[in-house]
């Protein structure tokens, strides 16, 4: 049970969490012009062209060319951001706001799922955690899936922690497997909840034996139907309900067990070396005194007996779960760990709590104070990702080439001079291995550039003649188009 809270009044701790709010909402703050050109590519593109096409009744297909294409992503936040564009409108990067939105819930769902294990305070510190996280600020303004994410396991995390201590029945923890299973289609490292969640009901929900492998059976069946919509979807746009958008658009292995150690062929550490420095605070997640922060809290939490025990085998067991999936895959990149940011800053906050001892909780405060003026002395890193502007990030897509990466970058030559200088640049590379187009066809660059993508439509037997989609703004082109069949 989370500690009392009958010192701190409703009204202060309301007032207490818009404040951190309005915080995270001010440092996220973009501007339509600043994300206008959908960066990083062609990820943003995709999520924001698929919404365009949904909302437009054109099914979540991408219009390249006058054909229809599956997306690389499952279509949870393209299902969002189609949702939202008749409020949003209809203009290049509307998207951001489903993403502002999104971290605002993840902010507010860190301090609920904090205050639930172990009080008002804890709660608090974990929201300014994550409010202030130079990471979290940075992809908070990009039209990415990672804070929608963050968003949905923390407060995915908050019902079983309820419902733990609720003691509830087979019935509610079946809805909560379907809940996880659904927001695995907004990114799959959210399914990383499901085998965590159905560990933790077996080690502290209520009752014998019995009762907890019910629980957890009831969980996971309830995941799985949670997750028959995403499957159903794979098997009708790549064949299998197991296959999906990167076994169409990418050739070559996607996981190497060479990447755990590395070094990598870019010339970058392994990925475990890179992964475990981001959870010592060696990067723009969180500095290394919240990293301090987090081994403290979870020693704490290991002495704590009901929810906050149960938090932080959740928290490890969602965070061991999703590197093990990252160690050995092909992109290393630091936004992949955002979704479990709202279980450690969680963790975080324990020592700040009020029923820590005086000289831990004073310690904790300070720790806290350091996090904060670190992150305050890096404004470079609050900054929003310009993906593709670097020798580093060209070099990149020159090593995992995709004829849609390339046709994503044809759209984005309408967009922004320098990626028109870019697509010049890799005009006159040739691959570096085979199965850059499928059926092992090499094609050069500048003739994928030049040429619609070589992958078959996903809408197979139909000749499509395009048109200039409405959603072109401001004279930029987009992937969209109106196909009427012939």
């Amino acid at each position: 049970m989370a500690p009392p809270d009958e010192q701190t009044s409703r009204a202060l701790r309301l007032l207490a969490l818009l404040c951190v709010l309005a915080l995270g909402g001010y440092l996220r703050l973009t501007t339509m012009a600043q994300v206008e050109d959908l960066r990083p590519w062609p990820d943003a593109l995709e999520y924001e062209e698929a919404a365009r096409s949904l909302h437009e009744g054109r099914g979540y297909l991408l219009w390249i060319a006058g054909d229809a294409y599956p997306p690389r992503y499952p279509p949870g936040l393209s299902l969002l951001i189609a949702a939202a564009l008749p409020l949003a409108g209809t203009q290049l990067g509307a998207g951001i706001w489903v993403v502002l939105a999104s971290a605002l819930a993840a902010i507010g769902g860190t301090y609920a799922l904090a205050r639930a294990a172990s009080g008002f305070a804890a709660g608090i510190v974990a929201a300014l955690l994550v409010a202030t996280s130079p990471l979290h600020v940075q992809w908070s303004r990009a039209v990415m899936s990672d804070v929608p994410a963050s968003a949905a396991v923390a407060w995915l995390a908050l019902w079983l922690l309820a419902a733990l201590r609720r003691r509830a029945g087979a019935g509610e923890l079946f809805a909560l497997g379907i809940a996880c299973g659904a927001a695995a289609s907004i990114r799959q490292a959210v399914l990383a909840l499901v085998p965590a969640a159905v560990l933790v009901l077996l080690l502290f929900a209520s009752g014998g034996p019995r009762v907890r492998w019910r629980a957890a059976a009831a969980l996971a069946a309830g995941a799985l139907l949670g997750t028959l919509p995403l499957l159903w979807l794979n098997a009708r746009l790549f064949g299998g309900p197991l296959r999906g958008g990167y076994d169409y658009w990418v050739s070559g292995e996607l996981f190497s067990l060479s990447r755990v150690l590395g070094p990598l062929p870019s010339g970058a550490p392994g990925n475990a070396w890179y992964y475990g420095a981001l959870l010592l605070g060696d990067g723009a997640l969180y500095p290394w005194t919240a990293a301090i922060l987090l081994l403290v809290g979870t020693l704490v939490a290991a002495r704590r007996p009901g929810s906050t025990r149960a938090l932080a085998a959740l928290a490890w067991l969602v965070a061991g779960i999703v590197l093990a999936l990252q160690l050995a895959f092909v992109w290393q990149w630091d936004r992949f760990l955002l979704p479990i940011l709202p279980l450690l800053a969680a963790l975080m906050a324990l020592p700040c709590a009020r029923g820590a001892r005086p000289a831990l909780r004073a310690a904790g405060f300070v720790l806290l104070a350091a996090t904060l003026l670190l992150e305050s002395r890096r404004p470079e890193a609050f900054r929003p990702h310009k993906a593709l502007g670097t020798r580093n990030e060209i070099v990149f897509v020159a090593a995992c080439p995709t004829a849609h990466t390339l046709a994503c970058l044809r759209f984005a030559a309408g967009v922004a001079a320098p990626v028109a200088r870019l697509a010049t640049g890799l005009s006159g590379l040739t691959p570096g291995r085979a199965g850059f187009a499928p059926a092992g066809r090499q094609t050069e660059f500048h003739r994928v550039i030049a040429s619609s993508t070589p992958f078959r439509p996903a809408v197979p037997g139909r000749t499509m003649r395009a048109t200039r989609s409405s959603s072109a703004v401001s004279g930029h082109d987009s992937f969209a188009t109106v196909a009427r069949a012939t």
